[in-house]
């Protein structure tokens, strides 16, 4: 015995929009209009009962700090910021670069070149550094980290035995606080080299 099949009307799709405004046309069109209600209540319960998928994010990235920036909220660039002819986007940047730029509050000139160096105005920062094309500005032999660095502390600030000295002097002093504490210093993080 063969299942006899009804035919059926097809789906009505519509928005939330929509499906609100039909709501409101029932309630309006007359009798009491409860069946408008129940069916507002019924769309009301579902949407309570949807989870979404992704509803909590904690907002780590690698445009955040490690914690994410529900625990710890990225920095504000504390002007508008050029970067080698390009606005600084706060969404393109890490926390430590952001910081690294608010750290340029005053104007100097790049190794003593009249044309490069940083450009601090009320409301804007401009930062320039020799480069010909787009190939030679990605490749700069120094990242902006650095370059905000020597621009603050001088061309000898990003030497790497100066930096070296530098750290083992951080190192000196975080030994004399732990033991200032009574905590155990931590121990030099050493890479394997690959």
């Amino acid at each position: 015995m063969a299942m006899e099949m009804k035919p059926t009307a097809p789906a009505v799709t519509m928005t939330g929009a929509q499906f609100t405004q039909l709501l409101e046309a029932l309630k309006s069109s007359g009798g009491d209009g409860t069946a408008a209600a129940a069916m507002m209540e019924l769309v009301k319960a579902q949407q309570r009962t949807v989870r979404q998928s992704n509803a909590y994010t904690p907002g780590i990235s690698p445009f955040s700090y490690p914690e994410g920036e529900e625990a710890r909220p990225k920095p504000k660039l504390d002007r508008e910021t050029w970067w080698l002819g390009t606005r600084v986007d706060e969404s393109m940047v890490t926390p430590i670069e952001i910081e690294a730029l608010n750290s340029l509050t005053v104007s100097k000139k790049w190794r003593g070149d009249e044309k490069y160096g940083v450009d601090i105005t009320p409301k804007r920062r401009f930062v320039m550094l020799p480069h010909v094309s787009m190939d030679e500005r990605m490749n700069l032999p120094i990242s902006l980290i650095l370059a905000c660095k020597e621009l603050n502390d001088g061309q000898d600030a990003v030497k790497p035995e100066h930096m070296a000295d530098e750290l083992i002097a951080l190192r000196a002093q975080v030994t004399t606080l732990a033991a200032l504490v009574g905590a155990t210093p931590p121990a030099p993080v050493v890479q394997a080299a690959e």
